[in-house]
């Protein structure tokens, strides 16, 4: 049996013994980086493009490369520079308390046990026969099978040190058929772990006429890895990425297909290629951290506060009248950045607008879509506390290639200012406006839009019918 027989309050702790041969292999770690560039994208992605310097190459060379990402995406690396490439290797067998267990799975390990009262250390062999969840299973020196809680104070398991030695990070390894002088070698691959967000504040004056923007990168390392000094570039957009499996991406690319022909669902003014923004100095990422960085900043931004609604007219008798608060939302002009027309990054923004005292209050914010410069952005912000909307359908009758309905619209402003307003009528088919009571400002093929000021005080009626046709 074990000396001072184990009991469930036995802790587990982990000491490797150390000494390891790196034998004849050729090491580069960080220190023979000469450049690094990174380019960080907004879905968890990032390209790393970095040179080593490496000295002349004998054939069928083995060169290890430390200080890669934990998270990089093996099928993508490409190196330059290093000769005739036969072989290359991403190995991340790195030391962990896991993987010690089960590679001594059967084996023989050394429990100890410090005794803080008497100074002294109990040691003793067992063998180690299996894992369970927080618990291990060993065999004693008398033959008996006892369990060990992990992860409790007092007992400790001694590994000895794994052959061929082990790691600590991940390395990349590629075995070429030499070179005949020393060069540097450019490596560039993907990998998860970075990736880079915007958020924007946005400041009102007093009126709501007029906004400043300023805009900040957030870059977020989660890669495992620290990134020093490094020329950083933040791409704007979604990049699509192969799909492991081909069935789910046919569902996504049908499903985009529907979403194109269904109306109303294209923002005005989207952006469908990249952009590049590069930031004007090296910086450097370190492992799990986030950082900052002023990437816009624009002032006297001519904005209007506008007041939206949508109603959906529906192929069924609706009985119910509906009612809603209307939405406020803020737009503007995206403003060109360095005199060129790059876009605005999609990102999320919060508005701030003085009260009465002139204080700042934070009055709302949502995601700003991607628009390239001269296009109208819009925020919204929320509910309209004083302006609302109620709509009825008066009328439903079936005709023989489609419906006719009829709506009546009730639009209030409790307020004691002017709010101007737009209305939209969704329409769930193609349509024919057979009559309205105030003049639409658009019709397309999805939807019939209104615009119009609601003076203090008032409540204003809208009435319209149209024919819904079916396809």
């Amino acid at each position: 049996m074990l000396n001072n027989r184990l009991t469930p309050t036995l802790g587990l702790t982990l000491i490797a013994l150390s000494g390891s041969a790196q034998g004849n292999e050729l090491y580069l770690n960080e220190t023979t980086r000469s450049q690094l560039s990174l380019t960080l994208y907004q879905q968890d992605l990032a390209l790393v493009e970095e040179h080593r310097q490496i000295p002349e190459l004998a054939a069928n060379s083995r060169v290890i490369l430390q200080g890669v990402s934990p998270q990089m995406q093996a099928e993508t690396l490409q190196i330059a520079g290093a000769g005739v490439i036969t072989e290359q290797n991403l190995e991340q067998n790195l030391l962990g308390l896991s993987e010690l267990l089960q590679r001594h799975s059967g084996k023989t390990v050394t429990l100890a046990r410090f005794n803080s009262v008497t100074g002294a250390e109990t040691r003793q062999q067992v063998r180690l026969l299996k894992t369970e969840g927080r618990e291990i299973l060993v065999e004693n020196d008398a033959n008996q099978i006892e369990t060990l809680p992990l992860n409790h104070s007092g007992w400790r398991v001694i590994f000895p040190t794994p052959e061929g030695g082990y790691q600590l990070k991940p390395q990349l390894s590629f075995v070429s058929e030499g070179i005949d002088r020393p060069g540097s070698a450019k490596l560039l691959y993907l990998t998860h772990g970075l990736s880079w967000s915007m958020d924007y504040v946005v400041n009102l004056n007093e009126d709501g006429t007029a906004l400043s923007l300023q805009g900040l990168a957030t870059l977020n390392n989660q890669s495992g890895q620290a990134w020093p000094d490094a020329t950083i570039k933040l791409l704007a957009g979604s990049v699509s990425q192969p799909s492991p499996y081909p069935q789910m991406e046919a569902r996504v690319a049908m499903h985009a297909m529907a979403m194109d022909k269904s109306g109303g669902q294209a923002a005005p003014g989207s952006i469908q290629d990249y952009h590049l923004y590069t930031l004007p100095h090296p910086l450097t990422l370190n492992d799990q951290q986030q950082k900052q960085i002023p990437l816009i900043s624009r002032a006297q931004i001519p904005a209007e506060i506008r007041y939206h609604q949508q109603i959906q007219v529906s192929t069924h008798q609706q009985l119910p009248p509906q009612k809603h608060q209307a939405n406020i939302h803020l737009t503007f002009d995206a403003p060109e950045l360095e005199g060129d027309k790059t876009p605005l990054p999609a990102g999320q923004a919060r508005v701030f607008r003085p009260d009465a005292s002139g204080q700042m209050q934070f009055v709302g914010g949502s995601q700003l879509k991607a628009t390239a410069p001269g296009d109208n952005a819009r925020l919204q912000l929320g509910k309209a506390f004083d302006v609302s909307v109620e709509y009825t359908q008066t009328a439903f009758k079936k005709v023989f290639d489609g419906y006719e309905v009829s709506y009546e619209v009730l639009l209030s402003n409790r307020s004691d200012t002017d709010k101007p307003f737009n209305l939209n009528a969704l329409m769930p088919m193609p349509f024919t406006l057979q009559a309205s009571s105030i003049e639409p400002a658009d019709e397309s093929g999805a939807q019939i839009e209104w615009a119009f000021d609601l003076k203090a005080g008032e409540e204003k009626n809208l009435t319209f019918t149209a024919k819904l046709i079916k396809s």
